[in-house]
């Protein structure tokens, strides 16, 4: 296929998407599984500004932990870099399908600013994602112990605690497999993968991912900080719920349902997952007896566009600088091998 006929095919596809997504809110506002009225007669406007507030702590928190992890696989980063391309991948998010589309950008970007580095600056991205959303279903798995057996039984939430542990086991042992030296070292397969083309790209990445086994410590940190950056996001959905409903809701029905919601919100179906993450936070709530799940899932998207619109014009504003800097931070850089601790 031409290269006019891919772009062409791309197009019409993320035009299906975005139409898919319209039809769902279109949908979630005319079944009144979104209401309207609720959201613009918020009861607690001090709980919507505290909510702000424990976002933006929880995003500092993973910025954290990206800056964490690319000092860690010897990538040269400024926290005003990583906080600047965190910001852009949190633009592109809302707007990419699925709400892990911004680390595409973010990848992209940060490769192209660590020339000497690209394999381990991407592999820092995968890293990252990756220790966020086995935090994410950590702490979905927990929550389940902590919820009524009344929650617990319910049979929608039994099959997807199901889903939760077999997924969340997976990516361990996933994990285990690919950070062993002994699995891959010598072994066939990987000098079958090396002589693929872009081989010496599959070599330099499994290398970056041994040296990161023996950095157990940034592993570590980065799981917990992984823990309280999601910790602080379901607190500020709790305070949304109240703001929404006028009452305190049940903490650990949160911790349970809104790492569910979020997986939602990641699928790849539409741009930033809108339909889908509100689709699935109203059946969710609506599973324990609880009301406004759609709202909630709207009040958190909106909070994350409202957040990735002033990263955007934090990003760009002062013209020629930030321009410079982007420049100056894309300028080649010596190739360098791997330290090991």
């Amino acid at each position: 296929m031409a290269p006019g006929g891919k772009r062409q095919k791309r197009h019409w596809w993320l035009f299906a998407k975005l139409a898919f997504a319209l039809g769902l809110v279109a949908y979630l506002f005319k079944s009144g599984k979104i209401d309207l009225e609720s959201l613009l007669a918020i009861r607690r406007p001090l709980d919507v500004v505290i909510a702000q507030a424990l976002w933006f702590l929880a995003f500092l928190v993973t910025v954290t932990r990206w800056h964490l992890l690319l000092h860690a696989l010897g990538v040269e980063s400024r926290f005003r870099d990583a906080l600047r391309l965190s910001g852009l991948g949190l633009f592109f998010s809302q707007m990419i399908p699925g709400a892990t589309g911004g680390d595409l950008v973010r990848g992209v970007q940060v490769a192209r600013e660590s020339p000497g580095r690209r394999p381990n600056a991407v592999l820092s991205v995968f890293l990252d994602r990756v220790l966020g959303l086995t935090a994410l279903m950590t702490i979905g798995a927990v929550g389940v112990l902590f919820c009524p057996p009344s929650v617990r039984d319910h049979p929608l939430l039994q099959k997807l605690q199901w889903v939760l542990f077999s997924v969340l086991a997976a990516v361990l042992l996933g994990g285990a497999f690919l950070s062993s030296r002994r699995l891959w070292e010598g072994s066939r397969f990987l000098q079958w993968l090396t002589k693929l083309p872009g081989g010496s790209v599959i070599a330099k990445v499994t290398t970056a991912l041994w040296a990161m086994r023996q950095r157990k410590r940034n592993l570590t940190a980065g799981l917990c900080l992984s823990g309280l950056a999601h910790a602080l996001f379901v607190s500020a959905a709790i305070f949304l719920g109240r703001a929404l409903t006028g009452e305190m809701p049940a903490p650990e029905n949160y911790f349970y349902l809104v790492p569910l919601g979020q997986l939602a919100f990641s699928l790849p179906l539409t741009p930033g997952g809108t339909g889908v993450g509100q689709w699935a936070y109203e059946e969710l709530f609506m599973a324990v007896g609880e009301s406004r799940g759609g709202e909630l899932g709207l009040l958190l998207q909106l909070t994350s566009v409202f957040w990735a619109v002033l990263g955007a014009l934090a990003l760009f504003h002062g013209g020629r600088g930030i321009r410079r800097e982007w420049e100056a931070g894309s300028a080649p850089a010596p190739e360098t091998s791997i330290q090991k601790e």
